[in-house]
């Protein structure tokens, strides 16, 4: 039942969070969160493990071109809905997610390799954020671009370099992340409760809201999904397929999901809450299938002897 265990963790709060729209109150936890799990999972990371590898670059250009596409992209098909535009950015837009090198290591891969990956691609879009956020909402501005930076700086660059000092001062803290793993998985359901209420919140308070455009915008998501995950798989060599495949396929959803909030509105930012769906749903379904030929090779290898 392991493999279904994160989807089952993503659909229960989402579903919970759409019958309790008063906890859209609680929106200022998710900063905080997010702040708690990066700096869980950079507890975890071994500096002199990680080594650039050109499939790096580029999953960091593919990353930032498929966002750009799409925005530009839907920006074209349909021009008077710009939230579709901006619903296809803020899901594309998005580095690797913290969970991908677990993930990766849950499939037998090569760690390392995707850390390295999430540290590139976490630092390189944060930087170019300040400058796309502005472009996509149409607010040209230092300002906003200076705003930009503060949040990325807040939710990303602090819990990085707070876990550098935490690490320095506590060498047992490299192991809290296994130890209190179930902590990280409460704050990430809160917060996905959290979020559905929000969404919720925001057809209450717009109920002439097109759910065709809730639709449309679960679509693109879906079809954006597909592509990160298969690109990731074509532009790597074939003993990186895996990992790379999850570098770009698997997206930090939940920064995602903040930065829409702040800079642009809650129905934008239903595209990433879709995602954590169908990545979470693509995922499990990698593991169950990774633990199904697996146990099949078992049992393979306990008839031969038996044979004997």
């Amino acid at each position: 039942m392991r493999p279904w265990v994160r989807p089952a963790m993503v659909v229960t709060p989402l579903v919970a969070g759409a019958f309790f729209p008063a906890a859209h109150t609680l929106q200022w936890f998710i900063r905080y969160g997010l702040i708690f799990m990066i700096f869980m999972a950079c507890l975890k990371i071994q500096f002199v493990q990680m080594v650039p590898r050109r499939t790096h670059w580029y999953v960091l250009g593919a990353n930032l071109a498929i966002s750009l596409l799409a925005f530009f992209g839907l920006k074209l098909l349909a021009p008077e809905q710009l939230d579709l535009a901006l619903a296809g950015f803020f899901v594309g837009v998005m580095p690797t997610a913290t969970t991908a090198a677990v993930v990766v290591s849950f499939l037998h891969g090569r760690v390392s390799y995707a850390v390295t990956g999430f540290i590139i691609t976490n630092f390189f879009v944060a930087c170019a954020l300040v400058w796309l956020i502005p472009m996509t909402t149409g607010q040209y501005s230092w300002g906003l671009a200076g705003a930009v930076g503060k949040n990325l700086l807040l939710v990303t660059g602090l819990p990085m370099g707070l876990s550098v000092v935490v690490r320095r001062v506590i060498p047992s803290a490299k192991d809290w992340p296994s130890r209190y793993s179930f902590v990280c998985l409460a704050v990430w359901s809160f917060m996905l409760f959290i979020l559905s209420s929000i969404a919720r919140q925001h057809f209450i308070d717009r109920p002439e809201e097109s759910p065709m455009t809730v639709v449309l915008i679960a679509l693109i998501t879906l079809g954006l999904c597909v592509l990160n995950f298969t690109v990731g798989r074509a532009i790597a060599p074939r003993k990186y397929k895996r990992e790379t495949a999850q570098l770009l396929g698997q997206k930090n959803t939940t920064l995602s999901i903040f930065l829409a909030l702040h800079f642009a509105n809650p129905l934008v930012a239903l595209a990433p809450t879709f995602y954590i769906l169908f990545h979470n749903i693509w995922t499990a379904s990698l593991m169950y299938l990774y633990d199904h030929h697996k146990s099949l090779r078992q049992e393979r290898y306990r008839r031969c002897r038996a044979a004997r």
